[in-house]
C-alpha cells in the first residue's frame, strides 16, 4: 500500500487544473493507499474524499502573497518522522509550500516527485514583462538546486518535457498526460438533455492566458446571426481583468449575444457542457486542458489551440485553431454551420478519443508504477 502527500498552494474548485489533477490522483488511487494527505495554504479547499485528509495552513499575514508559514516545515517533518516511506508529490514551484517542502526533503535526504504543471512555459515566464521575468530568473537561480533534487520530474506532454530539459538537464523526466475520470461525468456518456443548443461555450478560469479576448473578437467578426450566443463561464482572475473583459464585450459588435455567467460547478457545469454546440478554448499556454477533456467526455466537440497540448485532437471530433482572430472567426463560422448529424458525430468521436487516450483507466498503471519507483 502507498502513502502519498500532495503539496500545493491552492486547492479549491476555483483554482483550475492543478487542483483537479490532485483531486483525481487522491481519489482515484485511494484503493491503493493507506492514506493520502493534501497540504495547501489557500482558503476553501475541495472537500476530501475517502481516506484523504486535507490540511489547509493559513499563511502568516505579512507573507500571505507567497503563502509562508513555518508550520509547513514542521508538518512535513512530522510526516517524514511518522512514515519514512511517505511519498511526497510537489505540485508547482513558485510558492512557499513547494519551496519549503523541497528544502526540507532535500535536507533530510528524502526523495520526492515534482510536477511543474507547465509553470516553466515560456509564455508564462514572460507574460508579466521584464520585471516579472527577472523575478522568476532570480528565484530559479536561487532555488534550482532544491527542485533539481527531485527523484523524478513529471511532464504532462512531450512538449513540456522538451521545455523542462532546459531547467532539469540531468533529471529523470517522465511523461504522463492529464486525463479525466469518465465516471465523474454525470448522466452517462451520451447527450441526454435533448439536442445541443446554439451557443458556443468558454469554460475556464478567466485570465489572460486563456485567449478570451481573442475569442470575443473572433465571435464578433464571425457574424453568426442573432440566434447564436457566446457563453463565458468561470471565475475571474482579478477585478482589473474583469473590467478589461467587460469593456471588450461592450465594445464588440455582438455584446447582446455574449453572456458572462460566472463560475459553475457540479451538475450545472456538466449540463452546460453537454448542451453546448461546441466548446472554445484558444489558450496561449496550457498542458492538456481539462476543459477540453471534460467536453469530449460529454460528447461535445471543442475548438482549441495546439498550445493546449492536444496535438491529436483532430483525430477525434475536435478542431485546432491558430491564435489569430481571422482564423478563429472562420472556424466559428464553419462550426456553426454544421448540420445536426455532423455536430453529434463529432461529439461522439471526441468521446471515443478521450476514452482511448485520456481516460483514467489508461494512465492509472503509469501513476502506480511512478509512485512505486519513488517509494
Amino acid at each position: 500500500m502507498l502513502n502519498i502527500a500532495h503539496i500545493t498552494d491552492h486547492y479549491s474548485a476555483a483554482s483550475g487544473g492543478v487542483a483537479a489533477v490532485i483531486k483525481q490522483l487522491s481519489c482515484s488511487l485511494s484503493s491503493y493507499c493507506d492514506c493520502t494527505e493534501i497540504l495547501c495554504v489557500r482558503g476553501n479547499p475541495i472537500p476530501p474524499g475517502p481516506k484523504v485528509h486535507v490540511l489547509n495552513i493559513t499563511p502568516l499575514w505579512w507573507a500571505k502573497p507567497w503563502g509562508w508559514n513555518p508550520e509547513i516545515k514542521r508538518h512535513i517533518l512530522s510526516l517524514v518522522s511518522r512514515d519514512p516511506k511517505m511519498i511526497f508529490h510537489i505540485h508547482g514551484l513558485w510558492m512557499a509550500p513547494q519551496w519549503i517542502t523541497a528544502w526540507t526533503l532535500k535536507s533530510n535526504q528524502k526523495p520526492f516527485l515534482l510536477s511543474p504543471h507547465n509553470m516553466m512555459d515560456e509564455w508564462l515566464w514572460c507574460r508579466n514583462g521584464p520585471w516579472g521575468s527577472l523575478k522568476k530568473n532570480l528565484y530559479w537561480n536561487a532555488c534550482s538546486d532544491l527542485f533539481r533534487a527531485a527523484k523524478v520530474v513529471h511532464a504532462i506532454t512531450p512538449r513540456e518535457r522538451d521545455r523542462l530539459r532546459k531547467f532539469f538537464p540531468d533529471s529523470r523526466i517522465e511523461v504522463i498526460p492529464n486525463v479525466i475520470d469518465l465516471s465523474s461525468v454525470e448522466h452517462g456518456p451520451e447527450i441526454s438533455d435533448g439536442e445541443p443548443e446554439p451557443y458556443l461555450l468558454f469554460l475556464s478560469r478567466i485570465h489572460p492566458g486563456k485567449g478570451l479576448e481573442l475569442l470575443i473578437r473572433a465571435f464578433s467578426q464571425a457574424r453568426l446571426g442573432a440566434r447564436w450566443r457566446l457563453v463565458i463561464a468561470g471565475p475571474m482572475a482579478s477585478k482589473a481583468y474583469e473590467k478589461e473583459i467587460r469593456d471588450l464585450v461592450r465594445g464588440s459588435g455582438s455584446h447582446q449575444q455574449i453572456d458572462l455567467i460566472g463560475p459553475l460547478f457540479g451538475k450545472e457545469k456538466w449540463s452546460l457542457l453537454r448542451r453546448a454546440w461546441a466548446v472554445v478554448l484558444p489558450s496561449s499556454t496550457e498542458v492538456i486542458s481539462m476543459v477540453n477533456l471534460e467536453a469530449g467526455a460529454c460528447s461535445t466537440p471543442s475548438i482549441t489551440s495546439r498550445e493546449t497540448g492536444l496535438d491529436d485532437w483532430e483525430q477525434g471530433g475536435g478542431i485546432l485553431t491558430p491564435l489569430d482572430a481571422d482564423s478563429l472567426a472562420k472556424i466559428l463560422h464553419n462550426v456553426c454551420n454544421w448540420i445536426l448529424s455532423e455536430r453529434i458525430e463529432r461529439g461522439r468521436s471526441s468521446r471515443r478519443l478521450v476514452e482511448q487516450r485520456y481516460s483514467w483507466k489508461t494512465v492509472e498503471p503509469k501513476w502506480l508504477e511512478l509512485y512505486r519507483s519513488i517509494g
